[in-house]
């Protein structure tokens, strides 16, 4: 089973794109546990020994092993990784928040990686993929609703922040700095879609309201 989901995984974070960093963090945090448990350095270069050739490409292999190592046992790579995921679905829910209708909204959480299935949920509570009424937030955005969901929602991934296991196991100091690097994109977050959004407050957007 394992064997299936490590040959499965084909993530390539491409630099300066934050869509394939989200989409490879989520896909190795669903492989962690497995990962972590069976991983071997030495297996993983003996096996790939007859595939390596000599020189810098060599050297760049095991380089690469080196790091890959450090990064799987490392217990602040993934508390680091959890806190992205957690962001990119802050950032997400938010799309969705805005995607959605005023009848079918629900009370802001953070769901972990089960929120991929959201739509397939809906569809099977209501027998649709979304409500007719999707999008159709004018008054809500006009009367200041967005704002107060951007807060909601940072606070809701603040607390799944720091109740996340692969948090509250680090040492003092790395828990500090995933704390403080959420914070920043925290603060990123909120800056931005309150400067693009603060047209609702604006003739004739705020006539909605």
């Amino acid at each position: 089973q394992h064997r299936t989901d490590f040959d499965g995984f084909r993530q390539h974070v491409q630099e300066n794109r934050w869509g394939t960093v989200i989409e490879a963090v989520a896909a190795l945090l669903m492989v962690m546990v497995p990962l972590r448990m069976f991983w071997s350095k030495e297996r993983y270069q003996a096996g790939s020994g007859g595939h390596q050739q000599d020189g810098d490409h060599h050297a760049s292999k095991t380089v690469q092993s080196e790091t890959v190592d450090a990064g799987i046992r490392s217990n602040l790579f993934w508390a680091y990784a959890a806190m992205i995921d957690i962001v990119a679905e802050c950032l997400g829910h938010l799309s969705s928040v805005s995607e959605a209708c005023p009848c079918h909204r629900g009370r802001i959480f953070m769901e972990g990686l089960g929120r991929h299935a959201r739509r397939r949920v809906f569809q099977q509570a209501h027998g649709v993929p979304s409500c007719p009424m999707a999008t159709l937030n004018a008054p809500e955005f006009a009367a200041g609703y967005h704002l107060s969901i951007i807060q909601q929602l940072c606070q809701a991934a603040l607390a799944s922040v720091l109740g996340h296991d692969l948090v509250r196991c680090l040492e003092d100091a790395e828990r500090q700095l995933v704390i403080s690097d959420f914070d920043r994109a925290r603060r990123h977050i909120v800056f931005n879609l309150t400067l693009k959004l603060n047209f609702w407050k604006q003739l004739p957007w705020a006539l909605f309201a």
